[in-house]
């Protein structure tokens, strides 16, 4: 079972996108797991939020645990690096943080 699903797309350098799954353990989490080039960790704070380094998943306040998340990268390259940080701290979540155990289902959902 997922403790983490994440919602997202980028339209050339903006990503953006929705926690649409978190286990209540990861709340208020101050860093939940680490290891991107770009998104460096993931973390719960108050809501949903996407910074240049970090995403913020859905915190304290539960009434905006549905809110979207967005931030204009520098560059398209670094927008899709940031997509594949993503995809990866949200794997390292779902798996235990055992990346060779990584599967093509890690929790991340392209949206449309």
């Amino acid at each position: 079972m997922k403790k983490l699903v994440v919602g997202i797309k980028r339209v050339n350098n903006v990503v953006f996108g929705k926690v649409l799954k978190m286990d209540n353990s990861l709340r208020e989490v101050e860093t939940i797991v680490e290891g991107g080039k770009i998104i460096e960790y993931l973390a719960s704070c108050d809501s949903p939020e996407l910074m240049d380094d970090c995403l913020y998943l859905c915190g304290g306040d539960t009434d905006l645990d549905n809110k979207l998340f967005a931030w204009p990268y520098d560059s398209i390259d670094d927008a899709k690096q940031v997509v594949e940080d993503i995809k990866m701290l949200v794997a390292k979540v779902n798996s235990g943080d055992q990346t060779e155990e990584l599967t093509s289902d890690c929790g991340l959902e392209i949206i449309s």
